[in-house]
């Protein structure tokens, strides 16, 4: 028997028309664990580049002294230290930017009645007041 012979049987045993998958419902549950978790360590990755970043720039604004600058050696130090510090606040989740856009990006499995989307805030007419009163 050939591959397209058993897909075929596999389609007649389970009543599954040909454009249909014929994988598990819990393979969909697995393939949405597995996106997350991918997503999860994206998202770190991402904030864990952008913390270092930050501290870069941070760095760049302190005067150097002349007398206390230790040249390229130095700056090769404080890019990896600023390296270890921005690992050290991503596990921390202390910036919360990691777990902002997980959350806005994660799947739902199928089976879950919660759609993947993030409630809408309620909409304040700006031309009123800031809390939403008219203004007099």
């Amino acid at each position: 028997m050939d591959i397209n012979s058993d897909i075929t049987l596999m389609r007649m045993r389970n009543n599954t028309p040909p454009g249909k998958s014929i994988r598990p419902p819990s393979a969909k549950v697995d393939e949405t664990e597995k996106y997350n978790r991918d997503l999860k360590k994206a998202t770190d990755g991402f904030e864990e580049l952008f913390v270092h970043k930050m501290l870069q720039v941070m760095r760049q604004t302190v005067p150097q002294d002349s007398i206390m600058f230790g040249g390229r050696g130095e700056e090769i130090f404080q890019d990896m230290l600023d390296e270890n510090y921005s690992k050290i606040i991503t596990r921390s989740g202390a910036f919360g930017l990691s777990q902002v856009i997980y959350e806005h990006n994660k799947k739902v499995p199928q089976s879950s009645h919660r759609t993947n989307q993030t409630p809408s805030a309620e909409r304040v007419d700006f031309r009123d007041g800031p809390l939403g009163e008219p203004k007099d």
